[in-house]
């Protein structure tokens, strides 16, 4: 049977995170830092499982193995669940880095490229993000200011605050600076060229990995990410996504064209399913700040009821 699965996520404890995400968006982890949330994710780094219902404890990959069809129509020709969407909390500035286009992707990793989309959340006041460069710049000059630490002078720096939304192709640079939390929408991929981190080390004394060659290969120093207006913030190849707020009882739909995801970013709701089998079992579920629910193509109407900020991410 159909029916909106809770997902329980997968948490990655990077030396750049912090602990908001356990403190204000129910994560519940032993680990002491939590710098990314994968909420929903079918990729072997990061599976997500079910939490409630006939698939409890069964990971979201196994289930869509099982059930190809409800990923929906649009998703007929892949073999793999296209998408992973995270929640990042950045303590401190992540790297410098790129992702490959699915072209250079296939090509040398043999696996999806990674183009992806930012919601902030929450910022702190003067909060930025590092999306691209001021001006374009030939291929010896990126690698000339990797090589003698420069790159972060020749970064194009954005203000942001919470609502804000950035899309970011494949081939540019980019960067979640410090007291960011965002919501990440991205292909399906894990695919990340690091160019610059500051001289950081691990918990073992240990400099993080550069990928300078591969990186310098994929970057585009001409494009620039693309900011979102309106309640809906992506609408391409990838994914599609919205934001949604719900206030008092909120009817959708979910037909067989897609899966849909529900991420609440803020508040609390249920969801009552209209048209399933056993209403009594599957009715008033509950998702609060930060939870995140998968749910079926072809599941049919739904009622949100409650007052949250969600995203609906689709295809």
């Amino acid at each position: 049977m159909k029916y909106p699965m809770k997902m329980r996520p997968f948490y990655k404890d990077y030396l750049w995170g912090g602990t908001r995400l356990k403190d204000e968006y129910n994560k519940e982890t032993d680990l002491k830092i939590v710098a990314e949330s994968w909420e929903v994710s079918c990729h072997s780094d990061g599976p997500c499982v079910v939490d409630n219902g006939e698939f409890k404890g069964q990971t979201l990959d196994f289930v869509l193995k099982q059930h190809p069809g409800w990923m929906g129509s649009l998703c007929s020709g892949f073999t793999e669940f296209p998408i992973l969407i995270k929640f990042i909390d950045a303590r401190e500035v992540l790297s410098l880095q790129v992702h490959p286009d699915d072209d250079y992707a296939q090509r040398v990793e043999k696996q999806a490229g990674k183009n992806e989309m930012w919601y902030i959340a929450d910022a702190k006041p003067g909060a930025e993000l590092i999306l691209g460069f001021k001006e374009k710049l030939d291929r010896d000059r990126v690698k000339a200011a990797i090589i003698n630490n420069e790159l972060p002078e020749l970064v194009r720096r954005i203000p942001v605050c919470a609502g804000d939304c950035y899309l970011v192709p494949a081939g540019l640079l980019h960067a979640v600076c410090d007291g960011i939390l965002i919501v990440e929408v991205q292909q399906n991929s894990n695919l990340t060229y690091r160019v610059y981190d500051y001289n950081r080390k691990d918990i073992n004394g240990n400099k993080r990995e550069l990928h300078i060659d591969k990186a310098v290969d994929v970057l585009d120093t001409a494009i620039q990410a693309e900011k979102a207006t309106g309640t809906v913030l992506t609408d391409w190849q990838y994914f599609k996504s919205e934001i949604i707020i719900a206030n008092g009882e909120t009817d959708l739909n979910c037909n067989e064209e897609s899966f849909q995801c529900l991420i609440v970013i803020d508040g609390e709701l249920s969801i009552f399913c209209r048209e399933g089998k056993n209403p009594h079992e599957f009715d008033n579920i509950k998702l609060k700040k930060g939870e995140t629910a998968f749910l079926p193509a072809g599941m049919g109407k739904y009622t949100l009821k409650g007052a949250a900020k969600l995203m609906l991410v689709s295809m």
